[in-house]
């Protein structure tokens, strides 16, 4: 190896440990604010972090993302990318790769009533309406898609209903349910919960036919550090320095420009 590549190997060696350290250091951070008791600020700092890192994800690996923006029919939302790179990073065994079954069924019931009966028996037999009175709907029956899509061809025919069901996904959920009202509105979304404690997955009865989902903060930390770390190793196995390039101001800068360019054809 040459000097001067040997040098730039050492430059990057040292970014990526800067950029482990960061996104480790806000998982500490966010660590910490949960033991003091401010949940909702650990939330907003592990969850915009883990947007952060699907956005450096998406500019490093455009052909990645691009590839799977259509198989998705031609695009990739944000709680899609989220979601993808939650599954992606944590391994195939861990509990990211799920989705929140019986939010899923009880909406999906609530679109179409004439699909009731075979939801209820199908989706919300075992996880909810078997449940005792004071029992919480069962999350560790929560499936990931693909094994939805397995035991439910039903589902697995509707191109409408596999789209519908990606946004269920648990890294969807962080990402439409979590961030996007605390950090928009500064309000938890009724589709949530705050009971569940440390690693916990849970669901929680809000009416006899509504039913919110809950996620650990301990949890989304131990997510984030998973990411980063996958991230960081994937960047390092592609020669690819994942502290460059992204530039924060691009879609503002895109904005203005197709602002200002109004004015200048005037």
């Amino acid at each position: 190896m040459s000097f001067r590549n040997l040098v730039l190997k050492h430059s990057m060696d040292e970014d990526c440990k800067s950029f482990l350290d960061y996104f480790f250091n806000r998982a500490q951070i966010s660590d910490g604010l949960t033991q003091t008791g401010s949940t909702t600020e650990a939330l907003i700092l592990s969850t915009t972090s883990l947007d952060s890192l699907g956005k450096i994800w998406a500019y490093h690996f455009a052909d990645e993302a691009s590839q799977l923006a259509s198989a998705y029919g031609g695009g990739l939302s944000e709680s899609q990318r989220l979601a993808h790179i939650l599954k992606k990073f944590t391994g195939t065994e861990d509990i990211a790769n799920r989705l929140a079954v019986v939010c899923f069924a009880e909406d999906w019931k609530k679109a179409d009533p004439q699909k009731a009966s075979f939801i209820d028996s199908t989706l919300l037999a075992q996880r909810a309406l078997e449940c005792e009175l004071r029992e919480s709907p069962r999350a560790y029956l929560d499936v990931s898609l693909d094994e939805l899509l397995a035991q439910h061809p039903e589902i697995a025919v509707d191109p409408r209903l596999i789209r519908v069901a990606r946004e269920y996904q648990y890294g969807a959920i962080l990402y439409r349910m979590y961030r996007c009202p605390l950090i928009h509105s500064s309000l938890h979304s009724c589709h949530t919960h705050g009971f569940a404690r440390n690693e916990e997955v849970k669901y929680w009865r809000k009416s006899a036919v509504k039913t919110s989902i809950g996620f650990g903060p301990l949890l989304v930390t131990r997510w984030l550090r998973k990411v980063a770390e996958g991230l960081v190793h994937k960047c390092i196995l592609s020669s690819i320095n994942p502290c460059l390039g992204v530039d924060p101001d691009v879609e503002q800068d895109r904005r203005l420009s197709n602002l200002w360019s109004t004015i200048c054809k005037l």
